[in-house]
């Protein structure tokens, strides 16, 4: 009974601290919003706004957003590689969050025309026609994979997951640190921040799709390297800081380890200078609207159902199976707490460390999405 007692009122702080976090911070986000709705670069700043309209519930963020689209959607194509990755991967997940097909033709257009145009023989992708950029690659790898996850089509999913393997065999030493450039058959420069930022946040776009353990080990070796550059050397003003410290959340979230947690903030990478304030602003929202969990045990394989499953929807995925299942637990320990079934799979659908009893198959997974079983705040 006091355990029971102590638990409950464990909970009801825990219910009461978001409130109150809610409340002081989404005051800060609230004024960005408004602030980004009129001055908006793009980029982050769009998927900062697309996000926040539908956690809020914010239609004026909605609709800014979208005439912000219907703007840069007119002349894409003379874009560089780097800005139509971007651009493909804002459309595909205003798709993927607002429902609205036209969003995910336009993205799944874009991503057709780099992918058709620059795509190298190797996996990689050029901007000039001989030289691949690591951050650049690491855009059009998140784009391909949400591509895939939105709208379907293996092409997709086999060109992110080749760009994967160039990033790694070409890009990354053998020390796991990243190189800025491949031309002329060799790598050079060293990987800025934002080259680990924008590569993290593809990979994870990319496990998401296909929940490739070796996908996942080599997010985690670019995370450690990237909070280690944030931590010693990311500036103010620092183009990168903002998306690595929203990759490195979204990484922290999905393994549960503490050391990918972004180290504090300045506010000033929050200002309206700040070269990538959307994606800070982003990593703001998500720690006061974290996506759910779900976790599956399988005895066998992935299942071939789970990623149309789940591909439309917000949720932070692991996948562990009785071949994978030792070296998830060394990047996610808390997966060791959900044994593999001798047969088939489960799954737990988790909210701030509570799980919903497992389900067995994709119906009942699907039902249990649908009836929101795990009530999630929404302040």
């Amino acid at each position: 009974m006091e355990v029971d007692q102590s638990r409950r009122a464990a909970e009801r702080l825990e219910g009461e601290n978001l409130s109150a976090r809610r409340a002081s911070r989404g005051d800060i986000l609230r004024t960005a919003a408004a602030r980004l709705e009129e001055s908006g670069r793009g980029g982050g700043d769009l998927l900062f706004l697309l996000s926040y309209g539908v956690e809020t519930g914010d239609r004026s963020a909605l609709a800014r957003t979208g005439e912000a689209l219907e703007r840069a959607t007119r002349d894409w194509e003379d874009l560089p590689l780097r800005d139509q990755a971007l651009l493909a991967w804002t459309c595909l997940e205003a798709c993927r969050c607002t429902g609205q097909r036209l969003y995910g033709e336009t993205g799944r257009k874009i991503a057709d025309c780099f992918l058709e145009r620059r795509h190298l023989p190797g996996g990689g992708f050029a901007e000039d026609g001989a030289t691949v950029g690591a951050g650049e690659n690491g855009l059009a790898i998140g784009a391909l994979a949400l591509a895939y996850r939105v709208q379907g089509g293996e092409r997709y999913l086999r060109a992110a997951e080749d760009a994967r393997i160039f990033l790694k065999t070409r890009l990354t030493t053998p020390e796991g640190q990243l190189r800025r450039f491949w031309r002329n058959r060799a790598a050079s420069g060293q990987g800025t921040l934002e080259d680990y930022a924008f590569c993290l946040l593809g990979l994870l776009e990319l496990y998401g799709a296909g929940f490739s353990a070796s996908c996942l080990r080599q997010a985690a070796s670019l995370g450690t390297e990237a909070e280690s550059l944030l931590r010693g050397g990311g500036q103010r003003g620092e183009h990168g800081r903002g998306a690595a410290s929203l990759a490195l959340g979204r990484l922290a979230r999905l393994t549960g380890r503490r050391k990918y947690h972004r180290p504090p903030r300045d506010r000033g990478d929050l200002a309206a200078e700040a070269p990538d304030r959307g994606f800070a602003l982003l990593e703001d929202l998500e720690e006061l609207y974290p996506p759910r969990d779900l976790v599956c045990v399988s005895a066998e394989d992935v299942p071939g159902w789970l990623p149309a499953a789940v591909g439309g929807r917000r949720l932070n995925t692991l996948v562990k199976t009785d071949g994978n299942s030792r070296g998830l637990e060394r990047l996610a320990p808390y997966t060791a707490s959900f044994p593999l079934p001798r047969r088939g799979q489960r799954l737990y659908l988790c909210h701030a460390g509570r799980c919903a009893p497992p389900v067995e198959d994709r119906h009942a997974l699907e039902r249990l999405l649908a009836e929101e079983r795990i009530t999630v705040e929404k302040g």
